[in-house]
């Protein structure tokens, strides 16, 4: 079971962007993901969202201000959809490992990015 910090996050997609489904996988090891879909994908590992993805879904224009709840998160594919900007409470996401925007109308990150210790 996931904490409620984690979980309202999902919440907040599934509230701002109804015609979603959100996908569980079922084994935390996984090498690559497959079918490419437009349905967003999360994995659960120890309790905790460790890894989402939401790609190419043209209607995802920005990120709810609680996906900085995501602190456990080590894997975040936002790649190919339309966000035109990254809510502050990114910089909290501070043990991704590895991040996709590529694809997104971006023209600017954060501050807080910067707070992310990583080199993505």
């Amino acid at each position: 079971m996931i904490p409620n910090s984690e979980k309202a996050v999902l919440d907040d997609f599934k509230k701002k962007y109804p015609e979603l489904k959100i996908q569980k996988k079922r084994y935390w090891e996984i090498i690559e993901w497959v079918n490419l879909s437009t349905q967003p994908r999360y994995l659960v590992k120890n309790g905790h969202i460790t890894k989402l993805r939401i790609t190419g879904w043209n209607n995802l224009i920005s990120l709810p201000e609680s996906i900085g709840n995501l602190v456990n998160l080590q894997e975040l594919d936002l790649g190919w959809n339309n966000l035109i900007s990254l809510p502050e409470s990114f910089g909290n996401l501070v043990n991704v490992r590895k991040l996709h925007l590529w694809g997104n109308k971006l023209t600017s990150l954060p501050e807080s990015f910067g707070t992310i210790p990583c080199s993505l």
